[in-house]
């Protein structure tokens, strides 16, 4: 099982994910840093191939808060 987790630089914390899908509908939304999404929906079924943005906030060793939209690519 592969899980997305947005590569951050050393001293960068991730503190929320959130996934959405080309109709702008929330597939994912995590505030665990810890977890990554599996490419599934909430109720397990999985999400189809396709482009999806996510958004993430992050904080860094200066103490600020950043955030940070980008699309990632589902495939199976």
């Amino acid at each position: 099982h592969d899980f997305f987790k947005p590569h951050l630089q050393l001293g960068q914390l991730l503190t929320w994910m959130k996934i959405f899908n080309r109709n702008g509908q929330l597939v994912y939304d995590n505030t665990n840093p810890g977890t990554g999404w599996d490419g599934n929906f909430d109720n397990g079924k999985p999400a189809p191939v396709d482009t999806y943005m996510y958004y993430i906030e992050y904080t860094c060793s200066d103490g600020k808060i950043y955030h940070k939209k980008e699309s990632l690519t589902l495939v199976r």
